[in-house]
C-alpha cells in the first residue's frame, strides 16, 4: 500500500546512509599516512609510486615530507621512511637502504676549470652541502683521509635533494646516494668524478607502530618497497 511504501522510506534511508558509512570506514581502513625524508621521496618514492598505485589500487597512500623522523607517539602516522635515528620502544624499524655517498657533479664540472681527477682536486670546487651542520662532507673527508677542503667556502642547503639540484646546475660538487641519483647518473645528469669511492653515513628505515603491524595495506606497502629497491 501507499502508507506501507511512505514508511519504508525512511528504512530505506537510514540503510543507504549506514551503506555509505560503511563503506567509507572501509576505504579509510586502506589508507596508509606516510611521513618520509624529503630527499627519498623526490629521488626515489614519487617517480615509482605509480607501479604500487597499480598494483593495489584499493591502497591510497597519503604522504607528508619532512627531514625530521615520524614521532608516532605525538604524530598521527602508520608508517615512516627515517633515516638515521634511534630505536624507539614499541615501533618496528626494518632498514631498507644503507646510505652510500659519493662526490656528483654536473659533467661539465670535470673540465671546467681544475679537472676533478683526484679527491684532492675539490680544494678548487665549491661544496654544496647537504645539511647546515655540513657533517657530510666533513665525515667524507675524513674517510678518505683528504684534508686542506675549504669546507667554509661551500654553500649550504637544508636538504640533499637542493644540494643534488644545485649540483646538476653545475654550481659546484654534492655528496649523493647511487640508489637515490641512479636516474641523474643513468641519464648523464649527475657524473662521478672520483669511481667507487663511496662511504656510509647512515641508513634508511621503514619504521611502524608496533601495534600496525597488521594494519591493511602495511605488508603490502612494505613487501613492495624492499623489492622494489632490490630491484634498483
Amino acid at each position: 500500500t501507499d502508507q506501507g511504501r511512505l514508511l519504508a522510506q525512511p528504512l530505506t534511508r537510514s540503510l543507504d546512509i549506514m551503506a555509505d558509512a560503511v563503506h567509507r570506514l572501509k576505504t579509510q581502513q586502506h589508507d596508509l599516512n606516510l611521513k618520509v625524508h624529503p630527499t627519498f621521496a623526490i629521488r626515489w618514492l614519487i617517480p615509482r609510486l605509480h607501479k604500487f598505485q597499480t598494483l593495489f589500487p584499493d591502497i591510497q597512500v597519503r604522504f607528508t615530507t619532512s627531514s625530521i623522523n615520524a614521532d608516532f607517539l605525538r604524530e598521527n602516522f602508520d608508517v615512516a621512511v627515517t633515516y638515521r635515528g634511534d630505536e624507539v620502544p614499541g615501533v618496528v624499524r626494518q632498514k631498507i637502504l644503507v646510505e652510500r655517498l659519493t662526490p656528483v657533479c654536473s659533467p661539465n664540472l670535470l673540465t671546467d676549470g681544475v679537472p676533478l681527477k683526484q679527491p684532492e682536486d675539490l680544494k678548487h670546487h665549491r661544496l654544496l652541502h647537504n645539511s647546515p651542520d655540513q657533517r657530510e662532507w666533513r665525515v667524507w673527508a675524513e674517510e678518505i683521509g683528504v684534508t686542506g677542503l675549504s669546507l667554509e667556502r661551500g654553500q649550504v642547503f637544508e636538504i640533499d635533494d637542493a644540494a643534488l639540484q644545485a649540483a646538476t646546475a653545475g654550481l659546484g660538487v654534492a655528496l649523493g646516494d647511487r640508489v637515490l641519483i641512479r636516474e641523474a647518473l643513468v641519464t648523464g645528469r649527475l657524473v662521478e668524478p672520483f669511481e667507487f669511492i663511496r662511504i656510509n653515513t647512515g641508513s634508511y628505515y621503514l619504521s611502524w607502530p608496533e601495534k600496525n603491524s597488521e594494519k591493511p595495506g602495511l605488508k603490502e606497502f612494505k613487501h613492495w618497497l624492499v623489492k622494489e629497491i632490490e630491484m634498483g
